[in-house]
């Protein structure tokens, strides 16, 4: 059965804390920015996020960094952030 949603918030109202979720696109490019801002703006915390980086500071992933949302990340890109220091804040394994 499919479901359709009828607001970015109703899609992701279904996430909990503790959850793993995967994220696709490249950088910042194919991400589902819509549902990450709608996430954002949630009290869901202690994610565990599976992508190919985690954004940029004000922007994709990195919103969830920022509200430290992200307890773990697994990422295949890894790169320095400018702002964000995720070290201590985010686990990764």
């Amino acid at each position: 059965m499919k479901i359709i949603h009828s607001s970015f918030a109703e899609a992701v109202a279904s996430i909990q804390d503790g959850a793993s979720i995967m994220v696709g696109g490249f950088g910042l490019v194919g991400i589902p920015e819509n549902l990450i801002v709608a996430l954002s703006k949630t009290c869901v915390k202690d994610l565990t996020v599976i992508s190919n980086n985690c954004g940029v500071d004000d922007w994709g992933l990195g919103l969830l960094l920022r509200n430290k949302q992200i307890k773990k990340d697994r990422r295949f890109l890894c790169r320095r952030k400018q702002g964000i220091r995720t070290s201590g804040a985010v686990r990764r394994d």
